[in-house]
């Protein structure tokens, strides 16, 4: 009895391969599931309710974004410039 019981613990070779084989499938399926929900998702924000909304906000917020960059960007060149000058004058 207590033979067949640690027979059951240890696993063979056989068996780890099996369980690394059923990770596999199993890690492709929710890859596959999680590619079809993208597209589903895509599909939705595309031609679904509101999408024109939807892309007119995208539009905004992109230009938001790259307005802050710039400003960013110019903020910094002008503390650099100013630094730069201030250090002259002394």
């Amino acid at each position: 009895m207590q033979v067949l019981w640690l027979s059951k613990l240890s696993a063979g070779p056989s068996e780890i391969n099996q369980r690394k084989k059923n990770m596999n499938i199993t890690e492709k399926t929710v890859e596959e599931l999680q590619k079809r929900l993208d597209k589903v998702d895509d599909l939705i924000a595309k031609k679904g309710l509101g999408s024109s909304y939807l892309n007119k906000a995208k539009k905004i917020q992109r230009r938001i974004n790259l307005s802050l960059l710039g400003a960013g960007a110019l903020a910094v060149t002008a503390i650099i410039f100013w630094t730069m000058n201030s250090n002259d004058d002394s």
